[in-house]
């Protein structure tokens, strides 16, 4: 597959390098490590699957390698797209004020506004409108269900060259 072995990813990802399978014991059970040892004649050998299947989960369902590596390829697929909506550091990019409108937008003001014949819509569209905070409300009506301003891109047009010939 071409990956590198797990304790190339252990020290990318701020771990300590293993030197033998001992230094395995702050992210593997010692039974696991018995059993690595067996299979692997080098701590350097062990495979990243097998390795990072291996850790301690603690309080999620992966350990700490597989964290880092799911972190990293979201830190980079966010900021590798430069259409990203708040990606603020590249050409086009929204302004302070737009990104503002844009995160006031609910899934109940997308569907008031796009879905034909749709007159109330309770604001959290995902719970049954039984609670007081999510009663139906009219689509028309802005403070339940909020609309963006689209002032925030309004932009000033360019002066023509040509204006006052």
């Amino acid at each position: 597959h071409g990956l590198p072995s797990y304790n190339t990813f252990r020290a990318k990802c701020g771990i300590r390098r293993a030197r033998d399978f001992g230094d395995l014991a702050d992210t593997i059970p010692s039974a696991t490590i018995m059993s690595l040892s067996k299979l692997y004649n080098n701590v350097n050998d062990i495979d990243l699957l097998v390795g990072g299947m291996s850790e301690y989960a603690g309080e999620g369902l992966l350990g700490p390698v597989f964290k880092c590596i799911i972190a990293e390829q979201f830190k980079r697929t966010r900021v590798g797209d430069r259409f990203f909506y708040d990606n603020a550091y590249v050409s086009g990019a929204f302004t302070e004020n737009q990104l503002k409108e844009i995160k006031k937008s609910t899934l109940a003001r997308i569907f008031c506004d796009n879905t034909n014949n749709v007159l109330t819509m309770q604001p959290y569209v995902f719970y049954k409108p039984v609670t007081p905070s999510n009663e139906l409300a009219a689509c028309s009506e802005s403070s339940s269900i909020r609309r963006m301003d689209l002032d925030a891109w309004y932009e000033e047009p360019p002066r023509s060259v040509l204006q006052g010939l």
